[in-house]
């Protein structure tokens, strides 16, 4: 019989509940999903070592959060790691992120288990030329977790991400698309009453609202502000609401989310017409099913989450046809692809939702029925179910140094 397989989670990225910091998307949102999804499948269990602040709340049967600083010295972390090993009896090892995957690799030396290794870090192929690229250091540091053979399964969430992996030359690739919990995200953002307070000033009852889910600091955020203004002057009746953190600091993402306000502003976008606001993780489910419409301007992606989300809360989207995206969006079909980088041709695009409800409930139909057949967290979960089970049933020799063999299905 198979062993039940019992997965030490490695993240410092996981939505955080406490205070005000925003959670959008990302790494952290796919370590939610795809931890809570493992738990429901009642064949993995899973404790996840992840950020301090996490909040304990989130957790439930066949799942555990185990909060710790990132910022300990290395032996507090492998310490604390190899304990719950120990204890919990664990025999996969899956690391996300650079800081995870570090750490998840030593663990799975010292322990002798198989190491699972997830980057999400955004690919450097792209149909356009844009200053968002790995630098040398990270691209080295990409390269020797992509190489390094104590790695059993590279993990990639994308067509788009495989080809980065394999241009890399990375062993042992695996290819599993991300997923969202879409009947969970329904429940729960009709559940979140939406207050348009939230917004600090009430939105116009007649006003469309569209949404912008990305991060700012990727490439892209100033294409949406300008095809915002030109849409403004087409179709005044529209609110633009940005996520971002608006809070003063010396961080450079928040100096550019300034100038990004400030550009706003310059082009005639008031703070009643193009709001920066924040949100966590589930008051995020609820602005999504509220929009009228989602843009996502990003030149590249692995592939978006809030994207999948938005497709998954029946919001019509609005995207670049860029790497990542079009493996999600049929163009005209469930959504809108442009070109990249053409603030006009977003523009347009989303003047035609604007303007034909029609048109959006046509794709945000057709969106949903792709997002449940193709990125499901409960199919995500199954996909790594079965790659958990080959690693630690796996003869010892093909457990050994030379690690499994890689397939990209």
């Amino acid at each position: 019989m198979a062993n039940r397989a019992r997965v030490l989670m490695i993240s410092n990225q996981y939505p955080i509940t406490i205070g005000r910091k925003p959670v959008i998307g990302g790494g952290g949102a796919h370590v939610f999903y795809l931890s809570r999804a493992l738990a429901q499948t009642n064949q993995v269990s899973v404790v996840l070592l992840t950020h301090h602040r996490a909040h304990p709340g989130t957790e439930q049967a066949n799942f555990l959060i185990e909060p710790v600083n990132f910022f300990w010295k290395r032996r507090e972390l492998i310490r604390r790691a190899c304990d719950l090993v120990a204890r919990h009896e664990l025999n996969v090892i899956h690391g996300h992120h650079y800081d995870g995957g570090l750490l998840g690799k030593e663990i799975a030396t010292r322990t002798n288990l198989p190491f699972v290794l997830t980057m999400h870090k955004p690919p450097r192929l792209t149909k356009v030329r844009c200053d968002y690229h790995l630098s040398d250091t990270d691209q080295a540091r990409w390269r020797e977790f992509a190489t390094n053979p104590s790695v059993k399964a590279n993990i990639a969430y994308s067509e788009t991400y495989l080809a980065e992996l394999r241009r890399l030359e990375a062993k042992n690739t695996h290819l599993i698309y991300h997923g969202v919990p879409v009947e969970e995200l329904q429940y729960k953002a009709q559940e979140l009453e939406w207050r348009d307070s939230c917004l600090g000033k009430s939105i116009p009852q007649k006003h469309k609202l569209v949404l912008c889910p990305m991060r700012p600091e990727k490439p892209g955020f100033e294409t949406f502000i300008l095809a915002a203004a030109i849409v403004k002057r087409e179709f005044p009746d529209v609110t633009f609401i940005a996520t971002a953190d608006t809070r003063q600091s010396a961080d450079p993402r928040k100096a550019r989310v300034r100038r990004l306000i400030q550009m706003s502003r310059c082009l005639g976008l008031d703070e009643q017409s193009m709001r920066f606001v924040e949100f966590p993780l589930r008051r995020m489910w609820a602005l999504i099913r509220r929009a009228d419409i989602a843009v996502l301007s990003s030149l590249r992606e692995g592939l978006s989450i809030v994207l999948l989300e938005s497709m998954a809360l029946g919001t019509p989207i609005v995207a670049f046809d860029a790497p990542g995206i079009e493996e999600a969006i049929v163009h005209e079909e469930s959504g809108i692809l442009c070109e990249p980088g053409k603030e006009e041709h977003l523009a347009q695009a989303i003047l035609r939702l604007l303007r034909s409800d029609d048109l959006g409930q046509r794709l945000s139909s057709n969106a949903l029925v792709r997002v449940r057949s193709r990125f499901h967290a409960r199919d995500m979960a199954l996909n790594y179910t079965r790659l958990y089970e080959q690693l630690i049933n796996a003869p010892a020799q093909e457990n050994g140094q030379n690690g499994l063999s890689g397939s990209s299905s």
